[in-house]
């Protein structure tokens, strides 16, 4: 999240300092998000992990971009595995 928050950094100055300070106190959503951020897709995947819905975790880690679904590659595999040996 904090990558995120680092990369969407522009625009006038005060937009920048407060994605600056949001960059540096990350607060991620617990609650199901609507949404593209990495924030809501996380928070999506997660409740769908906590109600065992495997495929539909996967199928929302998989809409990631391709740095955060590097950083989150070894959560897939793990989750992966679970399916399958649950399924």
């Amino acid at each position: 999240l904090k990558l995120e928050a680092k990369r969407n950094i522009e625009g006038n100055i005060w937009s920048k300092f407060v994605l600056t300070g949001k960059s540096i106190f990350v607060f991620r959503s617990t609650e199901p998000k609507a949404g593209n951020s990495l924030d809501a897709i996380l928070s999506r995947a997660e409740h769908l992990l906590s109600v065992r819905n495997f495929e539909g975790c996967l199928n929302e880690l998989d809409t990631l971009d391709a740095l955060s679904l590097e950083l989150f590659s070894e959560w897939v595999e793990k989750i992966t595995l679970l399916s399958n040996t649950t399924n």
